[in-house]
């Protein structure tokens, strides 16, 4: 079985090490687990609405050298791993054993309004963007934002900037009002890269049964986040997580269910992972729950990684 992440914080990861905040040995425990677990294919990001250690990855600069540190590490240091910017490539990078990574930002406050930093990110290999985390920036407000303002005339200008770019946008983190602006003001790409069900569990970082609707009318994905809160109010288990992908299959279809762990335990122990689930090599635990289910082999294999495969090479430029 192999899996695909739609979201993971390895280039966090690699930046710190970079910046001496971070062991190494955390760094290559990953990497092998990812090897171990067979997990071909990643959207990785490198900086984002919000702080880590002593950095701000909303500040231009930091951004830009979490992306040289990850292109470094990956070059030179990781020969089983090539960062993927084409469609043409993604497949023979996979075909030839190595792990294809797809840089993402999780968050556009690094980007100046003359975009400036974002064309320099898109040709180091960007090519996935979230206009926002959770709190208002100078595009969009985040889904924890009381008032949500919707799209800003910049967001607007970042997203005709996007098009021309042919960048994916992953609505995660994104308020209510500025999701739906999104849609009404682009047909770019879009999918959601870690979030679940608002009608099972009520969390502002979940998504309502419309916005799951129309991300599938657009044929994106929904990719399930692993994070317990965002499961259940209560004890989440793997069964609360399937129930999840039950929903989404119930309102969209199968091919539109992915995997979004957003695996982060390396930096917060205090994270509580659905059933422990918290590194690439747990991930067996969810296709088999899938079985257990009632799934079949191929029903499994779309949502673990088929999905995001496809997605990706009918969208990335």
């Amino acid at each position: 079985m192999q899996f695909a992440d739609a979201h993971s914080d390895l280039g966090i990861l690699i930046h710190q090490v970079g910046t001496k905040l971070a062991q190494r040995d955390i760094l290559e425990l990953y990497f092998a687990q990812m090897k171990k677990a067979v997990v071909p294919l990643s959207i990785v990001q490198i900086g984002g609405d919000f702080g880590q250690e002593d950095l701000d990855y909303r500040d231009r600069g930091i951004v830009i050298k979490s992306m040289n540190e990850v292109g470094k590490e990956i070059s030179v240091n990781q020969p089983d791993f090539e960062i993927v910017t084409e469609a043409s490539n993604l497949g023979n990078t996979i075909k030839s054993n190595k792990h294809a990574v797809i840089l993402s930002l999780e968050g556009s406050s690094s980007i100046d309004a003359e975009f400036e930093a974002l064309d320099a990110l898109h040709q180091q290999g960007l090519r996935c963007l979230a206009l926002t985390h959770n709190s208002t920036n100078q595009f969009a407000s985040g889904c924890e934002e009381k008032v949500d303002k919707g799209l800003t005339a910049l967001g607007e200008q970042l997203l005709d900037y996007a098009k021309e770019k042919h960048l994916i946008i992953d609505l995660v983190h994104i308020g209510e009002r500025s999701f739906w602006d999104v849609l009404d003001t682009t047909q770019l790409p879009v999918f959601v890269s870690h979030s679940n069900s608002k009608r099972i569990c009520n969390h502002f970082r979940n998504l309502t049964d419309d916005q799951i609707s129309a991300i599938a009318e657009r044929d994106g994905l929904i990719a399930l986040n692993f994070i317990s809160e965002f499961i259940d109010t209560e004890k989440a288990t793997l069964d609360g997580l399937i129930d999840h992908a039950d929903l989404v299959i119930e309102l969209t279809s199968i091919k539109n269910v992915a995997l979004g762990p957003d695996f982060y335990a390396y930096f917060n122990a205090d994270w509580e992972y659905v059933e422990d689930v918290d590194n690439p090599t747990e991930l067996y635990r969810v296709s088999d729950k899938l079985s257990e289910r009632g799934y079949s082999k191929r029903e499994i294999e779309a949502i673990c990684y088929e999905n995001i495969f496809r997605f990706m090479k009918q969208y990335l430029r």
